[in-house]
């Protein structure tokens, strides 16, 4: 992987600095001045190398009338490659990532409409997986404030489905003429009716190293504490995930080990935290399943 591989990575989480539409191989290429070609091709490599496995549109807990919430747990290693294997099992587990803090952790993602479905989901998925210590939940906000939003979810639907999806092969699928398609995509991306997030996984071969830190800070320090992060890690960084109340998450690309440390030491002086150790053997980052899906026919049908 490349810089302008990883440039391409920044660019597939939305909405970030770097985008202000949504990520499509055009819109991408666009930012950066490059052919969609070569976009699409870099994109086509990076999952048959393993380095991207997806990249994923997640809908707006608000304008599905759901919830959404992560919750963070404590675990072996055999929970975390057992979560890997269930997870379309459990209708609300719609994400989960590997987390750190002392001991291996699993952030995991539910997108649920009550709390007795989620709580039998949470105790279904331990059951599944094997042991683990609920540490909190963290509720993730909706923001979409869209009227009317029966008349979005067939876009909505098609951007799950096929998140990279053309302006025209939107307007296809659903029947509807291109002029309201894209005036209706327009709407949702300013009203933040989705967001976008490469799933990655972690490698170490010629190619370089994949790594996640991730740890949770205080509400009042979050701003300083990413900034000081974002400026420690500089071009090693590929995105910053900060929805979760009381943790950031990091995930940065590096050549080998030494540089990693160097990484590793310049986030320690940055930030006065001893004992952040990125994650180098993490799988499916930010994996989503069917039932993400299945929230959409909720809220449509």
């Amino acid at each position: 992987m490349d810089e302008l591989d990883a440039d391409i990575i920044r660019r597939t989480h939305f909405p970030s600095s770097l985008m202000n539409e949504r990520p499509t191989y055009y819109s991408i290429a666009k930012s950066m001045n490059q052919n969609p070609s070569t976009v699409r091709n870099r994109i086509i490599k990076m999952k048959k190398t393993g380095v991207l496995k997806d990249i994923v549109a997640i809908p707006d807990s608000e304008l599905l009338g759901m919830k959404r919430v992560a919750v963070v747990a404590s675990c072996q290693q055999e929970f975390f490659d057992n979560i890997h294997k269930n997870m379309g099992a459990i209708d609300t587990l719609i994400g989960f990532h590997r987390s750190v803090n002392a001991t291996i952790g699993v952030v995991m993602e539910f997108l649920y409409e009550t709390e007795k479905e989620l709580d039998e989901d949470i105790a279904k998925t331990i059951g599944m997986c094997g042991e683990a210590d609920i540490m909190f939940k963290s509720p993730i906000m909706g923001n979409c404030t869209l009227k009317d939003r029966k008349k979005y979810m067939p876009i909505m639907d098609m951007i799950v489905q096929s998140p990279m999806a053309g302006i025209d092969e939107i307007s296809k699928s659903i029947g509807i003429n291109r002029k309201t398609t894209s005036k209706r995509i327009t709407e949702m991306t300013v009203q933040n009716a989705f967001s976008y997030e490469p799933a990655l996984s972690a490698y170490m071969n010629n190619n370089g190293i994949l790594f996640i830190i991730s740890f949770p800070v205080p509400a009042e320090m979050k701003e300083q504490m990413k900034a000081a992060i974002v400026n420690a890690l500089g071009k090693n960084l590929l995105l910053v995930k900060d929805i979760f109340f009381g943790i950031l998450t990091f995930l940065g690309h590096c050549s080998n080990i030494h540089e990693l440390n160097l990484l590793k030491e310049s986030v320690h002086n940055a930030t006065g935290i001893q004992g952040i150790e990125p994650i180098l053997a993490f799988d499916s980052t930010w994996q989503y399943s069917e039932s993400m899906k299945r929230g959409i026919r909720k809220a449509t049908f």
